[in-house]
């Protein structure tokens, strides 16, 4: 995610580890180190062991307010608790209504992160289980 032009260093980092500690409960992951990058850098993505919950990413869609734009959020390694259970997206579809969902979606609205274009995010459009297997 990208932070507005003039935000400092320091917002970052709380921004960053409160978004961290909302998407915990999501993966079952711990945070282990945080990285604040100044530049746009590629970076060649790891490939998932067979087996590996990194195959699996939740997928998040939100827009601005006025759905001008959409923004791509992924949190790696979405539990199978955070999927619907019942009806035509059990196992696919995210359970908006988890209190851990409804969390992460809450802070990522409510805090002034755009996405790279600087667009605000507003609301969410849907969200859902990704397959990465190479």
């Amino acid at each position: 995610m990208h932070a507005p032009l003039g935000t400092t260093y320091e917002d970052m980092d709380v921004s960053a580890t409160a978004l961290a500690s909302i998407i915990a409960p999501l993966t079952g992951a711990t945070l282990i180190r945080q990285r604040i990058i100044f530049k746009a850098v590629t970076v060649p993505r790891d490939v998932a062991d067979i087996g590996s919950s990194i195959k699996r990413r939740g997928v998040f869609y939100f827009a601005s307010d006025d759905e001008t734009y959409v923004t791509l959020v992924e949190v790696p390694g979405i539990l199978e608790d955070m999927l619907e259970t019942e009806g035509n997206g059990a196992g696919v579809l995210i359970d908006l209504s988890n209190g851990y969902i409804s969390s992460l979606i809450a802070t990522i609205i409510e805090t002034p992160i755009t996405d790279p274009f600087g667009n605000i995010m507003g609301n969410i459009l849907a969200a859902y289980r990704q397959s990465r297997v190479q």
